[in-house]
């Protein structure tokens, strides 16, 4: 994003939007919840999106980052599993 020139704020508004539309996505099809009741879900986090990527603009390298060892462990066991529920 920097190369091409875009502002912070925008594209970690995007990123962020993005990681909630997928999880959003996840829930629709794992939960009894329609595409329609998930917009809805969307359009309630969207202010929490824009103070999540304002925060994260602001902030300097060493603010940002994490770490989720054990949600990284199972995401890596997911991986090999026999059966895969999101085929396409």
């Amino acid at each position: 994003a920097r190369a091409a020139g875009l502002p912070v704020v925008e594209t970690a508004l995007f990123y962020v939007q993005a990681f909630a539309a997928n999880l959003v996505t996840i829930a629709c099809r794992a939960l009894p919840l329609g595409a329609t009741e998930g917009q809805g879900v969307l359009a309630a986090v969207a202010p929490l999106c824009a103070q999540i990527a304002q925060e994260a603009a602001a902030g300097d390298l060493s603010t940002l980052g994490g770490s989720a060892f054990a949600g990284d462990s199972a995401a890596m066991e997911h991986e090999t599993q026999p059966v895969r529920i999101f085929r396409s």
